[in-house]
């Protein structure tokens, strides 16, 4: 099935005279949607995003806890703040926010999502001032656990577009991982069409951040249909769950066959949507997603609705399709898909990194507030188990290290740190 009208991808190429700094643009010549009004999905005409709650979707309670004996939660111990100690393994001394990380799948590496802080400084084909903070780049820390981490920091030559302000990162299979943008658009701020959506890339560092002569950056692929992108978690090849901040949806992406590097075909590509209208956005705060491969079950920070939720991957039939901004192979809603609240509401003031330790109803699922600097460990039936109190300020990404410890984010000074809990007496 296509679905919607070929978008021509053409490369714009401004100098800002200032800083010899070059953009390369997305341009869209015919342009089918099925969105309306102010381009966030909220209708008041600000571009934040906001979204809404209730939409498409069964929302139940999640049932009882399994396993014998008592829950634990061993990656911030008994709570007790006096027992854990907090190791810096990443911190630039700079300026730069951090969104999200996540462990490469085969090296001793720790991969940090960052991006600039920005004010709202226009980024338009007129005024060009502001284009520069919304280029995301990486940090890669090698040894993360030793005791003795370094770490480098690379940037895509046109992070612009295909890593803008980005919020989450995902790494698939074998050297791919994809992220995940908070943005409108991927072009000039004054383009009407609301077009971005994850990208996919290479970690190769013979790949990643070289761009080949004549194409436009590194990148392996990138789809359209996700504005206000706020979190992305893997399951299965090159497929990618994200938090569609624009719809207040979960947007369900195959890239199926990446194209060449720096490349432009996305027509093998598929989008499915759904619970539309049930997800909010809060602006600046990553709403992270975890997938329990083993159940089907997607964990998400829903931070707006202040709730943690989960999504049954494997529930709800084919409904309309989706009017897209270029060719894809595939692109429709799924109608009645299961949405179950696991912590709901008032439980945590602002809900954003998640990590999931083990599979089915004896994981332990890791919540870090936002609002509080708190992290709680929870069953997958929302049971509390501990809470630690970390001090981070702006807690966002969580991720459990392949040493079995916790390692967090202080996303307002650029840090990452992991959790070490001292052994029991």
């Amino acid at each position: 099935m296509i679905s919607g009208t070929f978008l021509r991808t053409a490369l714009a190429l401004l100098l800002a005279t200032s800083s010899s700094l070059a953009f390369v643009a997305c341009s869209d010549d015919e342009t089918t949607t099925s969105s309306s009004g102010d381009g966030d999905g909220d209708g008041d005409g600000d571009g934040d995003g906001d979204g809404g709650a209730g939409g498409q979707g069964a929302t139940t309670g999640t049932g009882g806890a399994g396993g014998e004996g008592p829950p634990t939660a061993p990656a911030i111990g008994n709570g007790d703040a006096a027992s854990v100690t907090f190791v810096d393994v990443f911190d630039e001394d700079s300026d730069l926010l951090v969104t999200d990380l996540d462990f490469h799948p085969t090296r001793d590496e720790l991969w940090v999502l960052l991006r600039e802080p920005y004010d709202g400084t226009p980024c338009t084909q007129a005024v060009t001032s502001g284009c520069r903070a919304l280029e995301g780049s990486i940090g890669i820390v090698t040894g993360p656990a030793t005791g003795a981490p370094t770490s480098e920091v690379k940037q895509d030559p046109n992070a612009w577009h295909f890593m803008r302000r980005p919020t989450g990162l995902a790494f698939g299979e074998g050297e791919n991982f994809a992220t995940i943008s908070e943005a409108r658009t991927g072009n000039f701020d004054d383009d009407p069409y609301d077009f971005i959506g994850p990208s996919l890339w290479s970690s190769d560092p013979e790949i990643f951040t070289i761009e080949p002569p004549g194409k436009n950056g590194s990148h392996l692929d990138m789809l359209h249909e996700t504005p206000w992108g706020m979190g992305i978690a893997h399951e299965v090849g090159n497929v990618f769950w994200t938090f569609n901040g624009n719809l207040g949806a979960i947007d369900r992406y195959d890239f199926v066959n990446p194209h060449e590097i720096g490349g432009d075909d996305h027509s093998d590509g598929t989008v499915r949507r759904y619970v539309e209208g049930s997800m909010l956005r809060l602006a600046e705060v990553p709403s992270h997603l975890e997938m329990d491969t083993g159940t089907g079950w997607l964990y998400i920070a829903d931070t707006g609705n202040g709730r943690v939720a989960r999504l049954n991957t494997a529930s709800g039939t084919p409904g309309a399709e989706i009017d897209t901004y270029e060719s894809m192979a595939e692109a429709y809603v799924v109608d009645g898909a299961v949405l179950e609240d696991v912590v709901p509401a008032g439980v945590i003031a602002q809900p954003s990194g998640l990590a999931l330790s083990g599979s089915g109803d004896s994981a332990v699922l890791y919540v870090g507030d936002r609002a509080t600097g708190t992290i709680v460990a929870f069953t997958t039936a929302g049971v509390e188990i501990a809470r630690l109190a970390t001090n981070l300020p702006g807690l966002a990404g969580l991720a459990l290290g392949p040493d079995g410890s916790l390692y967090a984010t202080a996303h307002d000074e650029g840090r990452v740190v992991r959790l070490v809990v001292a052994a029991a007496p």
